[in-house]
């Protein structure tokens, strides 16, 4: 994961952590919104602000977020030799 890389941005792929650490995967859109089971996320809240921002929703519950974690061409690369290996022996 990049640390200190700045602020959100419209368009961006973010992941939010709810209190029970579920993980969901959305891509910030100026007006948008994602409805889950703790609530509303106003997607204009989040845009513009820092990584690791912690937003009380609704019912007290929490939202982090954080920006994806990046995975270089040879990690993926690495990743699948590892499961054609595994494959290669059934």
């Amino acid at each position: 994961m990049s640390l200190g890389r700045g602020a959100f941005v419209a368009g961006e792929t973010v992941i939010m952590i709810d209190s029970k650490q579920r993980l969901y995967l959305v891509t910030l859109q100026p007006g948008g919104k994602y409805s889950y089971h703790g609530g509303i996320v106003q997607f204009d809240d989040i845009i513009g602000q820092q990584e690791g921002l912690l937003l009380n929703c609704t019912a007290s519950r929490i939202l982090r977020f954080v920006p994806p974690l990046t995975i270089t061409a040879k990690e993926i690369a690495r990743g699948l030799a590892i499961v054609e290996k595994v494959l290669a022996r059934h």
